[in-house]
């Protein structure tokens, strides 16, 4: 999906009525049972978007946190935090300056549905990532929407998420969730903790 087409979403809409919104993230529960600690650990939210993630972040010590969306009008809906870096760019051919200690995704990776994009993203994935790093995906599980903003979405269960990041990224553990908000998104997710192993 064109860049132009994602930035429409965050001009045409409130962000509260994206359906994908949440005022508290999902996710945060899978980062806390990781263990990380804020004062070491460097986080790369893709396509964090108008998310809250960030923000959760820093209120809990978090004080090196990059949001990477393709929609460069996402950063003007979401606060203002001199604490969160956001950059407008690609996951796809993103660049770190450094090593982070923690990779968050919640639905981009299914939007990514040719082998070549994978490849790319897992490429930048193990770039970006420590040895010893932490990543938590979120997908669309396997009863979720075979389309989502107008484009169409691949499905994952634990195991097929666990097995696409074979060579990777090892497993910690994974999780189907449905919100439970019938104001938030309804569709079931698959979400997976993962660490980076160190290189041998």
């Amino acid at each position: 999906m064109p860049v132009r087409d994602w930035d429409d979403f965050y001009t045409s809409s409130s962000v509260t009525d994206l359906s994908w919104y949440e005022e508290t993230p999902t996710t945060l529960i899978d980062i806390a049972k990781l263990g990380l600690m804020p004062a070491e650990t460097t986080v790369l939210d893709v396509g964090g978007g108008a998310s809250t993630l960030a923000d959760h972040l820093v209120e809990r010590g978090y004080e090196h946190v990059t949001v990477l969306d393709l929609a460069t009008t996402a950063a003007s809906n979401t606060s203002q935090d001199p604490r969160i870096t956001r950059v407008a760019g690609d996951v796809r051919s993103h660049s770190c300056d450094e090593a982070v200690g923690l990779w968050h995704d919640r639905a981009t990776f299914h939007f990514l549905t040719e082998p070549q994009e994978r490849a790319a993203y897992k490429s930048v994935l193990a770039q970006c990532l420590k040895d010893g790093g932490s990543a938590v995906i979120a997908t669309f599980a396997p009863a979720g929407p075979t389309m989502c903003a107008g484009r169409d979405v691949d499905r994952y269960s634990e195991g097929e998420l666990v097995s696409e990041f074979a060579g990777t990224l090892d497993p910690v553990a994974c999780r189907t969730h449905v919100p439970a908000d019938s104001d938030s998104d309804q569709r079931p997710y698959t979400i997976c903790r993962f660490t980076k192993p160190a290189a041998s």
